[in-house]
């Protein structure tokens, strides 16, 4: 089955508000009033902003109220200086967040410009210039915060532990939180932005967080988001990405498990010392189980070229493997059943003997032979009638079915139990063992890069790129505990990759006029491809699918043969286009944004490819 989906989103928003307009939502800003010893407000006062890392500048003046704003930096520690003639000049410290406006009124003293002026800013306890709620993580919480290692080191969990009225759900391959919900809002309506540019390809919302390393802060918005973040119906998260420095930075880790660390169980112990040295499947059955983890990776970013161009970037490698049994938890027809003989049904299932009416205590009575029903019985269908209005049939003699009813496909299906799944324990029932873990093996690959370039104090570009690729062995239902083990296996193999790409452009016009334009590009394939041996047509099915056909069997006398097959064969590809022009322009006290944006997305996918499913109801 083929689906396409093309939607398209197009917005165009004006905004007029008295506070402060941002050119880009994941930006911070710096405003406030210049005045002179005796409170009035100075115009003309130069402004000029630089990120103490980097050296980039943002430049700004003071209009005529002496206001001035200064948008469009990234999250850092900032040095702000003001000069104006016949006053001394000042310098202020700042640190910025992501979506921070932080206020800054300076007054000026009289003095000469050459003479500086070290001003003090108190933190900002309250956030008064927006009326956005949210909360911000920064680098040093993401970094020392426990964080759980289990699908590699993804910050999204730490934030979905730490944040008020926020929780998600996972559906995608490691255990990633890929549905996120905001105050009881619903799934799949939130959105995510990398950099300040929206990262959705398929479901709203599922995209995957960059490595943890590259992380210079995550922050949520709950509520009251601003214009441009209007497409989403919950909540919003911001992830800003680290940049390179002036100066060389870099970091490594790795966390590490092994089955070589782990002690064996006492009754796999006791069981392997009986295992004849030669035989290969009972030792392997009872050794200590693989059971390993390892997620290592680092990160690295600096100058190619001083005070102008910067690169960064992170990688990590999360690789586990759980190949624990559980023992006798499945259960597989014995070598007499596969022959037809199914006398063990009435002797070694739940219950023997006759079937009574519990009312009466009187045995149930069969209309065509006249004899009472026994637990276990098997019923040839050619006998099938009606008796004084009940449908019946008699029993196969000594629930035996002759050689000769016994189908060549059958006999083929049967073949396969014989060959790959015999049971490991003498008994009708709980006599074949499983893997005790959903998902025996996994690895995942992710890398993110960042490069940013100043042009001049009033043009700035930055691009990146972020990459995932996960791929796992997973059951779906089914027998399977060797891999490739049998046509009926249950594993399929899951490759799910994610490739994301961006570019924002800041350009001020004036120090009063900003334009940001952003494009990105997210592409997210994912195949789950059947793991099985062999191919279905060689045992008398189709060969349109590449997944084994499913066998179900219903149970009888509380026997019930663990169903066979129900590999998942299928492909799911999504892609999405973004892009965003929002122009910011401070008159007096009044901010205004104009802007637009266009999301382009599509998907193609396929699930079944046409598996057969065959289903015996007793």
């Amino acid at each position: 089955m083929l689906k396409i989906r093309l939607q398209y989103c197009v917005v165009f928003l004006v905004v007029l508000c008295a506070g402060v307009a941002f050119a880009q939502v994941d930006r911070a800003a710096v405003t406030g009033t210049v005045t002179d010893p005796a409170g009035a407000v100075l115009p003309g006062v130069n402004i000029a902003i630089t990120k103490t890392d980097t050296g980039a500048t943002f430049a700004g003046v003071t209009d005529d109220s002496g206001i001035y704003n200064v948008s469009g930096l990234p999250p850092g520690s900032y040095t702000v200086r003001m000069s104006h003639s016949g006053f001394n000049g000042t310098q202020t410290s700042v640190d910025l967040l992501a979506a921070q406006v932080q206020l800054l009124d300076v007054h000026m003293t009289v003095g000469s410009t050459n003479q500086t002026v070290t001003v003090s800013a108190a933190p900002q306890l309250l956030e008064t210039e927006t009326s956005s709620v949210g909360m911000t993580m920064e680098a040093e919480a993401i970094e020392d915060l426990p964080l759980n290692a289990t699908g590699g080191r993804d910050a999204m969990n730490l934030m979905i532990s730490t944040v008020p009225t926020m929780a998600g759900s996972t559906m995608n391959i490691g255990g990633t939180t890929n549905f996120l919900y905001f105050a009881g809002g619903l799934a799949v309506s939130s959105s995510v932005y990398i950099d300040g540019v929206e990262g959705t390809a398929g479901n709203q919302g599922d995209v995957p967080t960059p490595g943890a390393d590259a992380l210079q802060e995550m922050h949520v918005q709950t509520g009251d988001q601003n214009a441009e973040l209007g497409a989403t119906g919950s909540g919003v998260i911001l992830f800003v990405l680290k940049s390179g420095t002036n100066q060389f930075h870099g970091s490594a880790f790795e966390f590490i498990q092994n089955e070589a660390l782990n002690s064996n169980t006492w009754s796999d112990k006791f069981f392997l010392a009986g295992c004849n040295p030669s035989d290969a499947s009972c030792i392997s059955q009872y050794k200590r189980p693989r059971d390993r983890f390892n997620d290592y990776g680092g990160s690295a970013g600096g100058p190619i070229w001083k005070n102008h161009t910067f690169i960064f970037g992170d990688y990590e490698h999360y690789n586990v493997s759980n190949y624990t049994l559980n023992p006798n938890s499945q259960t597989v027809p014995d070598a007499k059943m596969l022959n037809g003989d199914f006398s063990e049904l009435l002797t070694g299932g739940a219950n023997q003997g006759t079937i009574t009416n519990p009312s009466t205590g009187q045995p149930y009575i069969n209309p065509c032979t006249g004899l009472a029903y026994q637990y276990g019985q098997i019923f040839d269908p050619l006998k099938q009638k009606v008796v004084d209005g009940q449908t019946c049939s008699a029993p196969f003699e000594g629930n035996i079915i002759p050689s000769g009813r016994v189908s060549s496909e059958a006999q083929k299906v049967a073949s396969i139990y014989s060959k790959y799944e015999k049971p490991t324990i003498d008994r009708i029932y709980n006599n074949f063992p499983s893997m005790a873990s959903n998902n025996p093996s996994l690895y995942k690959n992710s890398l993110d890069l960042k490069l940013d370039h100043n042009f001049s104090t009033s043009h700035h570009i930055s691009a990146s790129y972020d990459y995932v690729k996960w791929l796992g062995l997973y059951q779906n239902g089914g027998t399977w505990y060797i891999l490739n083990s049998s046509p009926f296996s249950s594993a399929y193999r899951s490759l799910a990759t994610s490739h994301m790409i961006r570019l924002i452009d800041n350009y001020a016009f004036t120090p009063k006029l900003l334009n940001t334009f952003s494009a990105g590009f997210s592409y997210q394939p994912s195949t789950q491809t059947p793991q099985t041996l062999g191919n279905s047509s060689d045992y008398g099915f189709n060969a349109d699918s590449a997944a084994f056909p499913v066998l179900r069997f219903a149970p009888s006398n509380g026997v019930g043969v663990t169903q066979a097959s129900s590999a998942v064969d299928a492909y799911f590809n999504y892609y999405g286009y973004h892009y965003q022009d929002v122009l910011a322009w401070q008159k007096g006290r009044h901010s205004l944004k104009f802007g637009g944006y266009l999301f382009f997305q599509g998907m193609d996918s396929s699930f079944g490819g046409n598996q057969q499913n065959y289903n015996f109801a007793n």
